[in-house]
């Protein structure tokens, strides 16, 4: 996978039951072409289900499509996604987050001040780290703008 690929992933389920907390059930990274990962199932039982570090050259660039991400983890520091840098660049359409610790933020920020990302439909159990992930819909430029919406729903009886 290099600078610039580009790609398409359907499949319907991405498991993976490693424990340690450097395994990851999906790794984004390297790519500066979109790749759509169209995938209904996505479970892990670590840090975080779903990783990305990227570069200022090869950000990561992905969609992730009609996702259901599941952590088992109840460690504190359970994610569903981490954004390791400020580079990847990220967009949700209808994806399902749990988190398996409520400490636990379904989206973080590993390091950098803030992050956007491109929301068209995001429901978690927990929060994200709303300092640091910026949800972004529209073409708004401020919160007075009605084209502007960084829509989530968050719900802890979400399974």
């Amino acid at each position: 996978v290099g600078g610039s690929t580009k790609g398409y992933i359907k499949c319907n389920e991405m498991i993976s039951e490693g424990t340690d907390s450097s395994v990851s059930t999906l790794g984004l990274n390297d790519s500066n072409d979109q790749i759509t990962i169209d995938v209904n199932y996505i479970e892990g039982n670590s840090s975080q289900v779903v990783y990305s570090f990227g570069s200022s050259t090869n950000p990561g660039n992905f969609v992730l499509k009609n996702a259901k991400i599941k952590n088992k983890s109840t460690s504190t520091s359970a994610k569903g996604i981490l954004l390791a840098t400020t580079s990847p660049k990220l967009t949700l359409n209808r994806v399902k987050i749990i988190a398996g610790n409520q400490n636990g933020n379904i989206i973080s920020l590993g390091s950098g001040t803030s992050i956007e990302v491109k929301n068209y439909g995001l429901f978690g159990n927990y929060d994200i780290d709303d300092t640091k992930i910026i949800l972004k819909v529209g073409v708004g430029t401020t919160t007075s703008d009605p084209g502007y919406n960084y829509q989530g729903i968050i719900d802890p009886l979400l399974k």
